[in-house]
């Protein structure tokens, strides 16, 4: 188990932004995620101030580069859970656990729902964003966990741990090095009544279940907002002036709040927020 006073959900501008504050403060810190966000992928970014025409991979690496150098750390990789610990917080990824005094999320938007029949007419009538909030609920039953990555992984593990009967469906990727059950064919449509009853494949089979899990992608601030009680507003995480969320102890910023998506509001912000949560630490 690693310890730090914060830690940083992300590795675009905002988050770094908060961690080079909080750096400075004299706090641990962690910057955590992966090289895949909108900055990362930009080609080039050219309404920054006083940055010229730059590619995003180039300001992406000078802000992390920029968070090292005074004492930041960094680990890539998925955040799949975030609970609470006895320190503050407890985070999860594939490889590693941490507990942190203070978390920061900074991860962009949430992704998108897939793009199969049912989904919304069944969502919180089967369809489930969040195994943590819903699972207990079908402990003993037949679920399905959507999603082809280490985020689907980690919730289907989870099912499995409380006792449910999990199928990960994978709508014709690739099955993801897992020990449980997998079902790469592709998938059709969620079919029902008044609750979900199963799932239809592409080739006409249907297959019993009492929920299904989507966990596509990785894990997005709307996954942990479900995991933690966040409040949230038109799919953002609700965020007061000092970036505080409703819950204590937890931060956000950047793209996740809303608002304008830009680099330059994303660094403004993650720089209030990185201030904050060096006065909620010397509060504490």
């Amino acid at each position: 188990m690693k310890e730090y006073d914060v830690i940083a959900v992300g590795l675009g501008p905002a988050a770094t932004s908060a961690a080079i504050y909080a750096a400075m403060g004299g706090y641990r810190t962690l910057l955590i995620g992966e090289k895949s966000g909108s900055l990362y992928r930009a080609e080039k970014i050219a309404n920054y101030y006083a940055g010229g025409e730059i590619g995003g991979k180039e300001l992406f690496e000078r802000g992390l580069r920029q968070a090292t150098d005074v004492g930041a750390e960094i680990a890539y990789g998925q955040v799949v859970e975030i609970t609470f610990g006895e320190k503050g917080f407890h985070l999860k990824t594939p490889e590693e656990e941490y507990e942190a005094k203070v978390v920061l999320l900074a991860t962009g938007v949430a992704r998108n729902r897939p793009r199969l029949a049912g989904v919304d007419e069944f969502d919180g009538k089967g369809v489930s964003w969040c195994a943590v909030c819903d699972g207990f609920f079908y402990r003993k039953k037949k679920v399905g966990v959507y999603g082809a990555g280490e985020y689907a992984v980690s919730e289907a593990k989870y099912l499995s741990g409380i006792g449910c009967d999990v199928t990960l469906f994978t709508d014709g990727r690739p099955a993801p090095e897992y020990a449980g059950t997998v079902n790469t064919e592709k998938l059709s449509a969620l079919y029902g009544g008044e609750r979900l009853e199963g799932i239809v494949l592409a080739n006409g089979e249907k297959i019993v279940l009492s929920a299904l899990f989507v966990a596509e992608g990785v894990a997005s601030s709307g996954d942990f907002s479900r995991m933690l009680g966040i409040e949230t507003e038109n799919n953002a995480i609700k965020v007061n002036a000092r970036c505080e969320t409703n819950v204590p102890g937890l931060f956000a910023a950047g793209d996740c709040t809303g608002g304008l998506l830009q680099v330059a509001k994303a660094v403004g912000q993650g720089a209030v927020a990185g201030f904050e949560i060096c006065r909620y630490l010397k509060k504490r």
